[in-house]
């Protein structure tokens, strides 16, 4: 004879194993997105900073670019308001930036040594997205 099992709410023992993967997965999409977000802060100030590279004259402006291998320098804003992540799965983020500007600065042209920022911001954001992260699903 099989026995019921009872848990006092009423709830069958599927109906609450049910409820309490979706609050994991509710909390850790909340995580991620506390993370990827921190990611997104992170590359907004990797490409915030001055470059050292050369200096040069565009009509009345002077702008200094980034040297090789450092992240690329502001000069107009644009690489920098294009950031942003996005949410690529039930578990996956993904940061880019609109702009393809950022996406060559990145990765180089035969033209342009590489200027990454993908990775520097990555570093500079873990401790912070692995606190997020912890959080939310600790």
């Amino acid at each position: 004879m099989a026995s019921r099992i009872r848990t006092g709410s009423g709830l069958s023992p599927g109906t609450i194993g049910t409820r309490i993967v979706e609050e994991y997965r509710r909390r850790a999409q909340a995580a991620g997105d506390e993370a990827a977000s921190d990611w997104q802060a992170a590359a907004i100030e990797v490409v915030s900073q001055p470059g050292h590279g050369r200096t040069y004259r565009r009509g009345s402006v002077v702008h200094r670019a980034s040297a090789p291998g450092e992240p690329p320098a502001p000069d107009t804003g644009t690489g920098r308001r294009s950031i942003g992540w996005i949410r690529a799965g039930a578990l996956r983020w993904k940061l880019g930036a609109g702009s393809i500007v950022m996406m060559w600065m990145e990765r180089g042209t035969r033209f342009i040594a590489p200027r990454p920022w993908v990775h520097a911001a990555l570093r500079k954001a873990l401790p912070k997205m692995r606190a997020a992260l912890r959080r939310g699903l600790g």
